[in-house]
């Protein structure tokens, strides 16, 4: 009662008209295939090998589902060569730091990040502002970025298993993942908009006695 939260401001663009496509094209992802992705460093405490173990569970069910991971690391490495020796090089782009991040995200339909430590991650905030359902393993700030099962879903036991279940259900339904986007992208521009962060501090300030 005594401490007040008030979350990130982000400047968020309009949609990038042709962006997604043009970054489709770059990585040799057809313009129909249902795109999963993700914006990290690859580090141990993003756990990107988890997002790889997830996609080899979802790649036998969903063969024609593409997967991106933007950023670079120690663990990039490791990731490139996990990706070869489970045969997934046809579907799974490792293509390193991306230029302009609002682009890559436009070029995704479902964002996953997979971390086991975080604190309020703007990437997540950034994906469902361009209209992305978000899938996560729920660490630190995650649940505090979008609303359970209207804009994403949090996934506790942080297992390839059980993230591949969720995502799965964005991939087979694309009602259910359109109409998620669509909340995600009010959810995040309302919530945590300059302005809205603005009036909060504002709303702060006046409060104090």
């Amino acid at each position: 009662s005594q401490l007040r939260v008030i979350p990130n401001g982000c400047e968020f663009p309009q949609q990038q008209g042709g962006a997604g496509a043009a970054e489709r094209q770059a990585l040799g992802i057809p313009e129909n295939a249902v795109v999963v992705g993700s914006i990290i460093g690859f580090r141990e405490e993003k756990q990107p090998k988890l997002f790889l173990e997830m996609t080899r569970a979802l790649h036998a069910s969903h063969p024609d589902v593409h997967f991106v991971i933007y950023g670079e690391g120690l663990l990039l490495p490791d990731c490139r060569a996990f990706v070869e020796s489970e045969n997934l090089s046809a579907v799974v782009h490792l293509p390193g730091l991306t230029e302009n991040a609002w682009s890559a995200l436009s070029a995704m339909d479902i964002f996953v990040l997979t971390s086991r430590l975080e604190g309020l991650p703007n990437v997540m905030i950034e994906a469902q502002a361009m209209g992305l359902p978000v899938v996560s393993s729920g660490a630190g700030g995650m649940r505090e970025t979008f609303i359970e099962g209207e804009t994403g879903f949090g996934v506790s036991s942080g297992t390839a298993e059980g993230l591949a279940a969720a995502v799965n259900r964005l991939i087979s339904d694309k009602a259910l993942r359109d109409r998620m986007g669509t909340a995600a992208r009010r959810h995040a521009r309302e919530t945590f908009s300059i302005d809205r962060m603005i009036d909060r501090t504002i709303e702060a300030y006046a409060g104090v006695q």
